[in-house]
């Protein structure tokens, strides 16, 4: 058994873990993997979203023993976005950080001991994983994670931080609740990670920390061959069977007007630098400025050609519609209360 190994400032945390009709052996395989942990002066929050008492007995037995967990099965089913929320809302505010955790991954033993002393100089710290399938998951294989942080601007842009990878601050908590109102695209480490980078640092360290286990329906996850294809067509099904500009608009682009408002109200006094990477996208639709940085993050590398595309379609068909609907407004005052 490796040895606990103390680490000054930043020692007492609590794990939020939101689960959805879980499989026995992947979750005991999650839990007996955080249980390992070197660290162990944590609690692990417990989020049911919906469950069923089958559901239920199956994370009571897998954490069966261990006071450190705390289990709550909401009976009304919100999703992912939502129930990480709802398992934030539970943590208590006198510990030092906060881990999110997936029901199904795999920790490794140190991984909370290689994260942990990071926040000294970090808001937030995510690791790298190793991507595996569920069903090679007992097997040496996978491909490694390659995360890189880019700045906020690119991070609004796309998404670079993973939930399940990161540890950040509890500090952080009052700034990043409650979630803002989601769309399709909304997802809460995304939120958390751009929240991170204006209330301080934000870090991705090069050390492969975990098992990532991806399964065939996944939503959202690495894309390996042939994953697009499954992922394409759950976006298609979540877009009421297929993609459109106003779905893009209000759903992808959407997202990210709804984020940098929220923030520009939540932080009223940020700097000049950062109000510089939120203003646009608080804009509503498409201007030069945020259309040239678009373009200069993909011919640097720090974000995909396709993803940006399509925002920069969202945020044009936004924008035209906002015009549409201000025309529609002066015409109905004209005809109301003459010239």
């Amino acid at each position: 058994m490796s040895a606990v190994h103390p680490v000054p400032a930043m020692v007492s945390g609590s794990i939020c873990m939101a689960v959805y009709r879980p499989h026995r052996q992947s979750l005991r395989r999650q839990v007996d993997s955080l249980v390992a942990q070197t660290i162990r002066d944590w609690r692990c929050e417990i989020a049911i979203d919906g469950g069923s008492d089958e559901d239920v007995s199956i994370v009571m037995e897998c954490v069966a023993g261990d006071d450190r967990f705390n289990v709550t099965n909401y009976p009304n089913r919100v999703g992912f976005y939502r129930n990480f929320e709802r398992a934030l809302m539970q943590v208590e505010y006198d510990v030092d950080w906060i881990a999110l955790s997936d029901q199904d991954d795999h920790w490794y033993g140190d991984k909370l001991e290689k994260l942990i002393p990071e926040l000294e100089s970090a808001m937030l710290v995510s690791g790298q994983a190793r991507v595996v399938h569920e069903d090679l998951v007992d097997e040496n294989v996978g491909r490694r994670t390659d995360r890189v942080w880019n700045g906020l601007f690119a991070d609004i842009l796309d998404n670079t931080i993973t939930g399940s990878f990161s540890i950040f601050r509890a500090s952080l908590l009052p700034l990043a609740l409650p979630f803002p109102r989601p769309t399709d695209a909304a997802y809460h480490d995304h939120w958390l990670g751009i929240c991170a980078a204006i209330a301080g640092e934000v870090k991705i360290i090069d050390e492969c920390l975990q098992d990532y286990i991806q399964h065939d329906d996944n939503v959202l996850g690495e894309t390996q061959s042939g994953g697009w294809i499954v992922r394409l067509g759950n976006w298609r099904a979540r877009s009421g069977g297929f993609f459109s500009a106003s779905y893009l608009a209000e759903h992808r682009w959407g997202w990210r007007v709804r984020v940098a408002e929220e923030l520009l109200v939540r932080t009223p006094n940020l700097s000049q630098a950062v109000r510089a990477d939120v203003e646009p996208f608080a804009r509503g639709g498409l201007s030069l400025t945020l259309f040239v940085r678009s373009i200069m993050s993909v011919w640097k590398g720090e974000a995909p050609a396709g993803r940006v595309g399509a925002l920069l379609v969202g945020a044009t068909v936004a924008g035209l519609s906002a015009n549409r609907r201000t025309i529609r407004t002066r015409m109905h005052k004209r005809r109301k209360h003459g010239p």
